[in-house]
């Protein structure tokens, strides 16, 4: 489950939608080298996206909330993902499994309108 996302995280940061996103790493001196070393991703402003992507894969809701990929909305809605719209690195224990992530938000100039 963890490396699926990560290597989705990794592919939305290579969509062309985000190449804004892309431009900012390789300003922060984040080149693809580097991105692909450290398997740096996006995670979209949808809230819903990675979610949907993971069912497609045959992941449950209960298995991404446990993970922490997703958790549950207070307004009585759909599970939303926890990371969105932020600069992702996945965190791997010693034999290389992604066990974790951490989300780096993106400039104020880089976000949409709240």
């Amino acid at each position: 489950l963890m490396q699926k996302a990560s290597d989705w995280f990794a592919a939305q940061l290579e969509h062309s939608s985000n190449a804004d996103v892309l431009g900012y790493l390789d300003q922060r001196g984040l080149g693809a080298e580097a991105r692909t070393m450290f398997r740096i991703g996006y995670a979209p402003a949808d809230g819903q996206a990675i979610r949907k992507y993971l069912q497609a894969e045959g992941f449950t809701d209960a298995q991404m909330l446990e993970v922490a990929l997703i958790k549950n909305s207070a307004k009585g809605g759909q599970p939303y993902a926890f990371f969105r719209d932020r600069v992702m690195f996945p965190v791997s224990d010693k034999r290389g499994r992604v066990v974790a992530f951490g989300g780096r938000i993106l400039p104020a100039h880089m976000r949409p309108p709240a």
